[in-house]
């Protein structure tokens, strides 16, 4: 579990949510990383990031983002568009692919290198080892990320053909 205090590049909550293309999915950047599309290739199993962002009048949102590490080639994350956050902001949200600096970082913080074998839920008698529910629980939180510094960004709405991982 990655936790911190808005830490920045170079520690390694700052370096998984720049990898993991958390701010282009919440603010929208020009030119846009997010991938129009869901990827077309086979993206495996499906972790769950939450981000804890800190708000007005000592409120917090919670972000959702699907992290796909053992997806064909490299990493993969999807936000789902329109998440409220500040109040009244919105995520841009998309399909993010990753480089292999995220797969590097991921496997430090206790991820398989593969990807954990498949096993109905019914066969399951306990919960899988430490490292897999290190990744099925990373929980990110960041904080101090100044409302006024977001001023200035305006989040991009997504565009129509932007398509939801399957649940």
């Amino acid at each position: 579990m990655l936790k911190g205090d808005g830490e920045g590049p170079g520690s390694p909550l700052g370096d998984f949510a720049q990898q993991a293309g958390y701010f282009p999915a919440m603010f929208g950047q020009s030119p846009d990383p997010m991938l129009r599309l869901r990827p077309a290739s086979v993206l495996g199993p499906r972790y769950r990031v939450t981000y804890t962002v800190p708000g007005p009048d000592n409120t917090s949102d919670t972000i959702r983002q699907d992290l796909y590490p053992y997806s064909q080639g490299r990493p993969v994350t999807y936000t789902k568009p329109g998440q409220v956050f500040f109040g009244s902001e919105r995520t841009h949200g998309g399909w993010y692919r990753a480089d292999s600096t995220l797969e590097a970082l991921l496997v430090k913080e206790g991820l398989p290198a593969q990807a954990p074998p498949l096993t109905t839920r019914a066969s399951r008698t306990r919960f899988p080892s430490r490292a897999v529910a290190i990744g099925g629980g990373i929980a990110v939180v960041l904080a101090a990320i100044g409302a006024s510094s977001i001023s200035r960004w305006r989040p991009g709405r997504s565009t129509s053909d932007t398509k939801e991982p399957p649940e």
